[in-house]
Order: C-alpha cells, then structure tokens, then sequence
C-alpha cells in the first residue's frame, strides 16, 4: 500500500457565498467563479458525464455514461445492496472493518483502459459523491469515490490527523514523483447524515474547489499537471473505499455511498448548486438507527430455528427481511422479538442453504443489518452463550501479566468460566507457571528451582509457583483453572510433571475446581486414566473425536481453523457426550462464528469482549 507525505491545504473551513471561495495567497488560481448560459442560468453537466455508477438489486453495478466503464463488484458479506424509496433507487451499505485492507466488500470501477477518460480528466474534471456514514469516523480514513494510489483523485474522510474532515485529494507533478494535495472541508461527518461532495478541477485556472451540500469548503490554486497512477492496475475507482495494489482496497468505510460520478468539465458554482438541489431528497429521513449490529456468519439452522441479530436500537413492531442472494426476489419479511441487546426470529418452513442478506424494516422504509450463510441440518444446536476461558489469564487488564496471580484474580472478578494457566517442572520436581518456559535465557526445565525463582513477569510478580495458583484459585468459585501440561523434552519429563501436578491438586482437594488440557495425547490419556472424573482437553486439532472419546478424552479442544472447517466435528463430539472448546478467539468475527459453531466454551485474550457479546444474548 501507498505512503505518501500529505501536503495539507490551508482552506475556508466555510464559505458566506460562493464568490469568497479564492484561491490561496500567492497561487496561480483564478479569484472568479462565473456561470455561463446567461441570465443566471447554468449549462448542465450532464453531457459531460464519463463515469456515473448506478447498482443493482443483484449487488452489481454498471458504468451508465457513454464510456461504459467496467464495474466490478466483489462484495462478500460486507456489502448488502437495498432500496431506497427516498432516494429512488438500490444503494449499497458497506460494513468493511475500518483501517484494515479489503479484497472484498467494495465495487472498483475501472479505466485503465479508457484513453478517453483518462485525456480528459487530465484537462481538468468534477468527481461528484453523495453518502452517509454508519459510524463515527473512527479515527482512520474512509474513502468514498476514490483512485488515489501514487497519483489520481479522490473524494473521502481524512484520518484523524486531519481533523477527520471531508476531503477532496488530488496528485500533481511527474509520473514517479508526484504530491498529494489536500482540500480541507472544515466539516467531520455525523453518523446518519447525508453530505454531497464535489471537487472541481479547472486547469485553465490552476484551481481546485471543494463544495459540501452545494457550499463552497475549500478552494486552492494548485501547480503542475495532475498525475494517474503510474501502474495501470492500479486505474481504477473505488467505490466505499480507495483503490489499491494489485486490485486491493484499502481506506474502507462503513455506510452508503448513493452517487459516484465524474464529468469531464469542470463545475461552476453555478453547476454545482443545481447538482446539489437535484441530490437534496431528505434521505436522512429513510436512516433506520440501528447501532452495533453484529451478525453470526455461518449459522446451522432448520424451519423453527430461532435466529438472532446482535445489536441496539431495534423497536417493537420492527420487521426482518430476509433476502436470498441467489434470489433477491423472493424476500421473506418475518416479525422481529426485540431483546435489549438483539432481536430473535423464527425461521419459517422453506429456509434454503444459502446466505441471506438481513433488513430493517420500519415505518416504510429498509435498512441492511448484513448477511448470514445458513447451512440446513436436522438437528442444529440452538444459539446460546458458551463459556468463557481466559487465555494465559485475564492477562490483557492494567496491572496483569500472562501467567500471573493477578491474571486469575481478574479472571474470577470478571466471572469468566475458566483461567487457563501453562506449567513446567524445573529438574528438581518444582512445578511453575509460565508459558514460554524459559525466561532470561534460562530453560526451566533444565534448572533447578533456586536458578529461576529471583525472575520476574512484566507486572511485576516473581515467576509463579503452581502451589501459588491454587492458593490463589481457593479464594473463589467463580473461575476454574485450566491447566495445559506443556510438553517437555522428554516422554519422562512429561510424566513427571503430570503426575506431580496432579498429586498436587489432590492434595489441596481441589479436584473439582481445575480441568487439564496438553498437545501430547498420552499425557491427556495418563491423566484420564489417573483421574476418570477428570474434564481432559487435547489440543492437537488432529484427531477424530471418536478417537478421542475411546482414549477416554472427554473434550476436544482444537483451534478456531480446525472447527470453523471442519464443522461437522463438534456435533459429532456433543453426540459422542464430549465437551468441545475453542481457541484462540480474539475478534468478533470469529467470536460470533465460534459462538454458531455451538461450542461449549470459548478461549480468548479478551474474555471481557466475549464475556460482552455474550451478555447481548440474553432474554
């Protein structure tokens, strides 16, 4: 991806009218915007149209000018195409996670082909864009209609840096050194309401303008020619966010983008007040305020299957429309239970396997929520909270260290099901808590206890001993420990510190409070075979569960790549009467995909996040 030196543009926050718009002291720009066509009137741009995209109900989108550009649209699950009765017409919502890169959820309109566009604009332009947001700028740009990959142009949200304005960017110089400048609008856009944009190049005049819902923001004089990408891949625009290297997106919003047009003339004030008074239709009034919405990605689900939609803001009497994405003519509209964190529905006879795209509806009008891939199954395990296992600890709050106390006596106040702890004997049959095993360029399992005892974790606490975790672990119910048996060098050692620990635990009596889990399956089946009562987690994720469930391994403990492909194994595993844990999940996405997948519990760094989504989910 691109890093470039922005250049920023000094401009009117605001114009009184549009003739104090001039350009910076000393620039070559023009002072004077005129209209042509006489008597007031202006000449429509109309005519000069060389790109104008316009969507679809299927999600595709076409270039409607006489250039016929090609559209290509790769949306995913992050971009849901809905209408807009107050705009007239399919608009599509964007979802993309802001400031990562996107090879999907975005629509790249493409002119490396297009001489024609490309001679033109280089002679000056106008790039017209109408949105809205669906968040608060976030601190990281969002680009809306734009092609600004060392060169081109572009209409988008400057990151924080800049004061999270409106911003219209454009590229002058020589191919292979050119500069970015920056017209500053003065305005940070609101969540839910709709601002048109447009920026004007007039080479004639060496000037550039930047105009928000028909004002005149920013006008600067600009020196040199403006400069296209280089790379001919990289010719093409963006629509919800900026294009990339080798046809990636980057700079993603989240929102809808309702126009995305560029004419091969450049506007007058004129011209741009009529293009402002033909995009005024109230839209903000279609905004469906729904916040924090959150969908389960893949989801197994028969007719009676009671679906849920994470997220606030839902009322009563709102309705769910499903829409099939092999079909989006055959919408189901089904009645929405409304909860304080989400809403359930109830999935009715003829539910397909295939991914559905979800909507609000109310007093008239539709809003995207997002899309879920349904997979038929005659018995799918109902949506419910799992547990919630503290990886290493609660170990990501101030004061905490992996490993540590004070990460176990997080995770008991956070209420979390289990603190999940890795532990070492040292060769003279000391057993430590750590996770590395090794610290100060010392291997524990090579030292004596006295050689490491003096070592401290990042908090702080000296290199805790087992002992002290269960000292530490009786002092509340709330949280289980479990304990991963890291494996050692040799089978011996392995044994050893097994049986250790389990003797250990006996002695405190805690036998009820701790759970084991191990990569190697013969310590899992030592311990199964020591203690029958024992929950024992292998962690391979390279075995059948039926396989384990003969050794007598009770839980199937595999990574989150393991059963989010092979997903058949944890129904297979409830059905064998085992338990089934998940690790490590750390974002949202794999969380709600975690939670569909219906795993018993759930390890993460961040148990407050899961702890969290989990709470949303109750009625």
């Amino acid at each position: 991806m691109k890093r470039y030196l922005y250049f920023l543009v000094v401009a009117a926050i605001s114009c009184v009218s549009l003739s104090s718009c001039s350009p910076e002291p000393g620039s070559s720009g023009s002072t004077d915007i005129t209209d042509d066509g006489g008597e007031g009137q202006t000449a429509p741009l109309d005519e000069s149209l060389i790109m104008d995209i316009v969507f679809a109900q299927d999600g595709s989108a076409r270039d409607r000018s006489a250039n016929a550009n090609t559209v290509r649209s790769s949306l995913g699950n992050t971009v849901l195409v809905y209408y807009n009765s107050a705009f007239g017409g399919y608009v599509p919502r964007f979802i993309n996670p802001v400031g990562e890169d996107i090879s999907s959820g975005m629509y790249r309109a493409e002119y490396l082909a297009d001489r024609t566009f490309k001679a033109e604009v280089l002679d000056g332009f106008t790039v017209e864009t109408m949105f809205m947001l669906d968040c608060e700028p976030q601190g990281e740009r969002m680009s809306i209609f734009s092609s600004v990959e060392d060169g081109g142009f572009g209409l988008g949200i400057a990151s924080a840096v800049l004061g999270n304005e409106i911003v219209f960017e454009m590229s002058f110089g020589t191919e292979g050194s050119s500069r970015i400048v920056t017209l500053r609008s003065g305005i940070v856009p609101e969540r839910g309401k709709v601002y048109h944009v447009v920026g004007v190049w007039n080479r004639d005049d060496a000037t550039a303008f930047l105009y928000v819902n028909g004002e005149c923001a920013a006008v600067f004089g600009t020196d040199g020619d403006l400069v296209l990408p280089g790379n001919p891949a990289d010719q093409w625009f963006g629509i919800g966010c900026d294009a990339g290297k080798s046809a990636t997106g980057q700079f993603p919003m989240r929102g809808d983008v309702y126009v995305a047009r560029i004419y091969s003339e450049p506007a007058e004030a004129g011209q741009v007040a009529e293009l402002w008074k033909e995009a005024d239709k109230d839209l903000e009034s279609s905004y469906i305020p729904v916040e924090d919405v959150m969908m389960f990605p893949v989801c197994e689900v028969c007719p009676g299957f009671r679906y849920m939609i994470l997220g606030s803001g839902f009322r009563q009497g709102d309705v769910i429309r499903m829409v099939p994405s092999s079909d989006p003519s055959e919408p189901l509209e089904l009645e929405a239970e409304v909860y304080d964190g989400h809403v359930t529905v109830t999935l009715p006879d003829g539910i397909a396997d295939r991914t559905y795209g979800f909507f609000v509806v109310r007093n008239g009008f539709e809003s995207p929520l997002g899309a879920s891939r349904f997979i038929l199954s005659d018995a799918p395990r109902p949506l419910s909270a799992p547990g919630v296992v503290a990886h290493r600890g609660y170990h990501t709050v101030s004061g905490s260290a992996e490993n540590s106390i004070a990460a176990l006596r997080a995770s008991q106040e956070l209420g979390v099901y289990g603190c999940e702890i890795d532990v070492w004997t040292t060769v003279d049959g000391v057993i430590v808590v750590h996770h590395d095993g090794a610290m100060g360029g010392k291997v524990f399992q090579d030292c004596t206890y006295d050689d490491i005892r003096d070592l401290k974790l990042s908090n702080g606490e000296s290199l805790p001993l087992f002992t002290d975790m269960l000292q530490a672990l009786g002092e509340s119910s709330a949280t289980k420990l479990i304990i991963e048996i890291k494996e050692h060098s040799t089978a011996e050692r392995n044994n050893a510190v097994t049986d250790e620990v389990l003797r250990l635990v006996a002695g405190a009596g805690m036998e009820d409070m701790v759970e084991y889990i191990c990569f190697d399956r013969d310590v899992c089946g030592r311990i199964a075979a020591s203690v029958p009562d024992a929950t024992v987690g292998y962690l391979g994720g390279d075995v059948e569960p039926d396989v384990l469930a003969a050794e007598g391994i009770g839980c199937m403990d595999y990574p989150f790549s393991t059963l989010n492909t092979y997903r058949n194994m944890v129904s297979t595993a409830h059905d064998l009467g085992m338990k089934v844990n998940i690790w490590t999940v750390n974002t949202d996405d794999d969380i709600l995909a975690s939670i569909a997948l219906g795993v018993d519990y759930i390890t993460t760094d961040h148990p407050d996040r899961v702890m969290e989504i989990c709470s949303l989910m109750k009625e």
